[in-house]
């Protein structure tokens, strides 16, 4: 039997675990972490459904993963600048909200348990050097995007907010979501981590005084995400998913769909003999350099008058496949700005 040895126990590297080990490979993960899932803790994330037509839970299942972690559906999103608010009424789910960590209920629990159920050894506080491993899911590798947040027990309703302001979230966004009981706001950064605190400060004030949330068993949350234009998913025989690769949204920064795409690429990769590398940029091109342009509209645009977006998508009639035209590099400005853009990601990321 061929042993497949991966570097990482997240979703990327339990994805392509999975999938190996369904088809009778012996796998190994090592996982430096205690368990699955401890880089976060009790984060709630959205697994985002509009980068594409087919229903992303649907994808996970013909990607061999169970949907056997808790999730909630939201079809409607407030937009607000702290001021103003308007409430988007989507005809799908825009997102599943889903908790990260290692309690139970969690996607990473949720992968773990599927992993351990197919065969997969997970070797917990251990490591090896990149070099003994065919796959690479060690996660972020520097700080592209800084999280900042709280989670907190409530009896509000399951809502979903997110706030454009620049006092409160320096050039990104941030978020209020309640799912079940349960509920994390958080302020985004792409620079400026130094000041989160001061961040995050504005944006409870801003979401206390808009919505007068209840909040008990407050506890803090947030983490890192990384993003590369220099991305690499082969180098010397390795594969490299997830954000190890530098897979990333730019813009939004939902990236545990494209991370698990990429673990199950890997695994195709094993399974059928194709070149991983090549079924990566077949997949994501246009799904990145989209990201790179829609980061340079959001900073030089969008962020100069926030107002006009938040009025502009209550306005907007087929606005899923207005998000999705975005998300695949199908608007002709984009195309037109993409020189222009790169250029500028280049010294604005110091890549």
């Amino acid at each position: 039997m061929k042993e497949i040895t991966i570097l990482g126990a997240g979703i990327s590297g339990l994805t392509a675990a999975i999938n190996l080990s369904k088809a009778g490979y012996q796998i190994n993960v090592y996982e430096i972490g205690k368990d699955c899932g401890t880089r976060f803790k009790g984060d709630l994330q959205g697994i985002e459904n509009w980068s594409s037509k087919t229903n992303v839970l649907k994808q996970f299942k013909s990607m061999n993963i169970k949907i056997n972690f808790e999730y909630s559906p939201f079809k409607e999103v407030i937009f607000t600048d702290g001021e103003v608010k308007n409430s988007i009424d989507l005809n799908k789910p825009l997102f599943y909200l889903v908790k990260r960590g290692s309690m139970k209920g969690s996607l990473d629990q949720a992968l773990k348990k599927q992993a351990l159920k197919s065969g997969v050894n997970i070797k917990f506080n251990s490591t090896i050097k990149e070099s003994k491993a065919d796959i690479i899911a060690t996660g972020p590798k520097k700080a592209f995007g800084l999280c900042a947040g709280i989670s907190f027990e409530t009896g509000d309703d399951n809502i979903a907010v997110f706030l454009i302001n620049n006092d409160a979230n320096h050039n990104c966004y941030s978020y209020l979501l309640i799912r079940n009981g349960y509920g994390c706001i958080c302020t985004l950064l792409t620079d400026k981590f130094h000041l989160a605190q001061i961040y995050l400060n504005k944006t409870l004030d801003i979401f206390k005084n808009m919505f007068s949330i209840k909040m008990r068993n407050i506890k803090k949350v947030g983490g890192v995400c990384y993003f590369s234009l220099n991305r690499k998913f082969m180098q010397q025989n390795r594969m490299y998913v997830g954000e190890a690769s530098g897979l990333q949204d730019a813009f939004c920064g939902f990236g545990i769909r494209s991370s698990m795409i990429s673990g199950y690429f890997a695994s195709k990769s094993i399974l059928e003999g194709k070149d991983y590398a090549e079924l990566m940029d077949e997949t994501t091109s246009k799904f990145l350099k989209a990201s790179v342009v829609n980061r340079f509209i959001w900073e030089k645009i969008i962020l100069k008058n926030p107002k006009n977006l938040i009025e502009k998508l209550e306005k907007t009639k087929n606005l899923s496949n207005l998000i999705y035209n975005v998300y695949n590099y199908s608007l002709p400005i984009q195309k037109v700005l993409y020189p222009i853009a790169i250029s500028w990601a280049k010294k604005r990321f110091r890549y």
